[in-house]
């Protein structure tokens, strides 16, 4: 079953601890997920200045 993670995210510990449990087999077959993310960026995160100029969304 494949795993698909926000490519910003890949490299995370527990988003690969949560790949290596799956790729395991210890959870046994996965039907169904629920997840929620969140998270709080820091001040400086916006001292880049691409970060805060207004741009527009792409959908395809």
């Amino acid at each position: 079953m494949p795993l698909l993670t926000g490519h910003h995210h890949r490299h995370n510990p527990r988003i690969q601890r949560a790949k290596a449990e799956i790729d395991s087999g210890r959870l046994r077959q996965i039907v169904s997920v629920q997840g929620m993310f969140w998270l709080i960026k820091p001040d400086d995160y916006f001292d880049v200045a691409w970060r805060r100029e207004k741009g527009r969304a792409l959908f395809f």
